[in-house]
């Protein structure tokens, strides 16, 4: 089955260099087309793009040779899907490699991480320190048990965070310097929330910019598809008696050895399977009732 995409409309992205290259040219030539599919029409990318891109387009000049071979044969077949195949998976590259960039090198996952651990320190020393203010009556006990709640998401312990720098502070105000958290450390647990707050903002910009990039490179796959689909079946047709057509244009959801068995048994984007090998009809005079290679059903053929 497969499964459909929701992803925004985007803008081809400017070029900083003066001499394009292949790929981004493929990819703003595209990028209208990839945007004019319909929402249900979209597949998301279930392959490892480079090797499907790699070992497509490795074999795709002789793959194109070996169907021009037999162009009298398959009259409706258009050699111009080639084109649209190699353009396709040169955008594809692009919006890979983009998607890529945004997600490992902007991400601020790290560093969100790190500051949840430092703020989820301070936080639990902080709240051993206000504890003994209930007794006082200066804090409420309400208060500390709602900072012990804080760790339920890194927003709500940067909100957290804040309130014990102003809780001291009030403290500060009716007890001056005989409260336990110094005016450094007041001052430090305000920073370390500020930065929370901000690397959380930050990081959501990230994830929605990668967001986009991932459904612009699911678009860009649905594409590639298609015409890896259609190139799929004329070959599947051509080498049918051969049975090597796997060979002669390997699968683009063939996976490497480290990736799972089960992931292309689950793979939701299924290709047609290659008809089964079967000996040719013989005439009265012993010949093949077709040319070697095709099959006698052509979906190809003039109607």
């Amino acid at each position: 089955m497969e499964t459909k995409v929701v992803s925004p409309i985007v803008h081809a992205c400017p070029s900083a260099a003066p001499e394009r290259d292949v790929v981004r040219d493929a990819f703003e030539h595209t990028l209208a087309e990839a945007n004019a599919l319909a929402e249900d029409q979209v597949v998301r990318a279930t392959t490892d793009i480079g090797d499907a891109v790699v070992s497509s387009l490795t074999v795709i000049s002789a793959v194109r040779a070996l169907v021009a071979a037999k162009r009298a044969e398959l009259p409706l077949f258009d050699l111009a899907t080639f084109d649209s195949f190699e353009r396709y998976a040169n955008a594809l590259t692009f919006a890979q490699a983009r998607f890529l960039r945004i997600r490992n090198t902007m991400s601020k996952s790290a560093e969100v991480e790190a500051l949840v651990s430092e703020g989820q320190r301070v936080l639990g020393i902080a709240i051993s320190d206000l504890t003994g203010y209930v007794g006082r009556g200066l804090v409420k006990d309400t208060t500390v048990e709602s900072l012990k709640n804080a760790n339920a998401s890194p927003t709500s312990l940067g909100i957290a965070l804040t309130s014990v720098a102003d809780l001291f502070s009030e403290l500060r105000a009716s007890l001056g310097d005989r409260i336990i958290m110094s005016e450094d450390e007041q001052k430090q647990v305000s920073a370390l929330a500020l930065r929370l707050r901000t690397a959380l903002v930050e990081n959501a910009a990230v994830t929605a910019e990668s967001s986009i990039a991932l459904a612009v490179r699911d678009r860009m796959f649905t594409l590639f598809r298609r015409e890896y689909l259609a190139i799929r079946r004329v070959v599947d047709y051509v080498r049918f008696y051969e049975g090597d057509s796997s060979q002669v244009f390997p699968s683009i959801y063939l996976r490497s050895k480290s990736r799972a068995k089960n992931d292309e048994a689950e793979s939701e984007a299924r290709e047609p399977a290659a008809p089964e090998k079967r000996e040719p009809e013989k005439r009265d005079d012993g010949h093949p009732e077709v040319d070697s290679g095709l099959p006698q059903e052509n979906p190809f053929g003039a109607r």
